[in-house]
């Protein structure tokens, strides 16, 4: 954990959206990594449905936010980064608030949604 950056690690399983719902329930900005981890290959690989339910329920709007050379900058298993590598980072239009579903397939649908706009972020290399 870190204090000066406002950082908490969380893992994978249910307590890590609940600490992500009080987070938004508070009014404070929340980053989230829908793939669950850093990629290990720098691609956009499947969301978890994760951020799907966090979003169904927390209705607040989304800001996807692609961040490009990040896996070239610092790579797995490097023990320090590049410095001289190019990192760009790209900020796409908010998205409305989710409905309140508990349907897993509007949750899926969610996610598919995020993921489409995280791609359309990519490709404008």
């Amino acid at each position: 954990m870190s204090w000066l950056t406002r950082v908490i690690p969380i893992g994978d399983d249910v307590s890590a959206l609940a600490v992500g719902a009080i987070v938004l329930q508070q009014a404070n900005n929340l980053v989230w990594f829908p793939e669950g981890k850093r990629s290990l290959d720098g691609q956009l690989h499947k969301f978890k449905l994760g951020i799907g339910i966090l979003l169904s329920h927390c209705h607040v709007p989304v800001v996807p936010v692609f961040v490009e050379g990040a896996y070239d900058a610092f790579p797995t298993g490097a023990r320090l980064p590049h410095f001289r590598s190019k990192v760009v980072v790209r900020i796409g239009p908010p998205l409305g608030p989710a409905a309140d579903t508990t349907d897993v397939d509007d949750i899926a649908g969610i996610v598919d949604i995020l993921r489409l706009r995280m791609l359309e972020l990519q490709a404008k290399t």
